[in-house]
């Protein structure tokens, strides 16, 4: 089959295409990237009839396996095979298998480099957190109504403020809790001394005689207390008692409905028998006067 001449040419500036030399800032940055990744295999994700299969992408498992679960920090091989299937459910989407999502959580732990099987899990679980908090930024671009909206706006700031969280945990448990302090530069003024090495007071520091660190006592607090009982605790109320009572308005003080007519079961005296007898008589007594009057 003959070639044609555009096709010709372009195998023929194929060949004579020089291969691209790199800077050297690009070659420093590639020997820094191949430096700092860690020799680990990569995790395969193989959809079968009982369910996804995970394998390592390496000749021999077991050299595999060795290699992942020292990058892990582990030497439990339960540990690693569970740790893995459960990074494996956690990147999968339903029945599908998400390989780039499982490395990328493998990839995670193997960047923080773990200590110890426990900076692993914490390692596991914000690589997890960590995926979902942007499932959930995408989602709340994506919003279509002002439900969706809210509910992955929520659901967002809940995840990210967990990774932060567990940020900080890892930190503290680094650094066992405490707090190092560096001091880069000192400046001592003409006439001054510094002291190089651990400073420790002679004795207590005295509180100084500042009237705005003076607890203020309110006249509630000085009041007499209620000396009813709590039902639910069985302790002394602690509130305040009313003026002229031995307990609060809550067990009692100045209880009971309003005096006189503001009352609500005020009697009146309108509605007795006897002042119902007595209209009715005078009513009659009215009619009869009308009556005669009308003659």
């Amino acid at each position: 089959m003959n070639k044609t001449a555009p096709a010709i040419m372009a195998t023929h500036s194929q060949r004579i295409a020089k291969p691209y030399d790199p800077t050297p800032d690009e070659r420093a940055a590639r020997e820094a990237v191949r430096a700092r990744r860690v020799k680990a295999p990569r995790v395969k994700a193989a959809k079968t009839d009982a369910g996804v299969e995970l394998s390592l992408d390496h000749p021999d498992q077991v050299h595999g396996q060795s290699l992942l679960m020292r990058a892990m920090a582990t030497g439990e091989v339960d540990f690693f095979g569970e740790l893995l299937s459960q990074l494996g459910r956690a990147s999968a989407n339903g029945s599908h298998a998400r390989e780039q999502r499982l490395n990328f959580m493998v990839a995670v732990i193997k960047g923080i480099e773990p200590k110890d099987q426990l900076e692993t899990m914490l390692a596991a679980q914000m690589a997890a957190v960590h995926s979902l908090t942007m499932d959930f930024a995408s989602r709340l671009a994506n919003a279509d109504n002002l439900v969706q909206r809210d509910s992955a706006e929520r659901t967002l700031n809940k995840l990210a403020r967990t990774f932060a969280a567990q940020v900080e945990a890892l930190k503290r448990y680094r650094s066992n809790g405490e707090q190092k302090f560096t001091v880069e530069h000192i400046s001592v003024n003409e006439g001054g001394k510094a002291i190089v090495g651990n400073v420790t007071q002679g004795g207590p520091l005295k509180k100084r005689d500042d009237p705005m660190n003076k607890r203020r006592v309110y006249p509630y607090q000085k009041s007499p207390r209620c000396s009813a009982t709590s039902k639910r605790t069985r302790k002394p109320c602690k509130a305040p008692a009313v003026k002229g009572w031995t307990v609060c308005r809550f067990h009692g003080a100045r209880g009971g409905g309003p005096k006189g007519k503001r009352h609500g079961m005020y009697r009146h005296g309108l509605f007795t028998k006897e002042a119902v007898a007595e209209r009715r008589m005078l009513r009659e007594l009215l009619r009869q006067c009308r009556a005669r009057t009308s003659l």
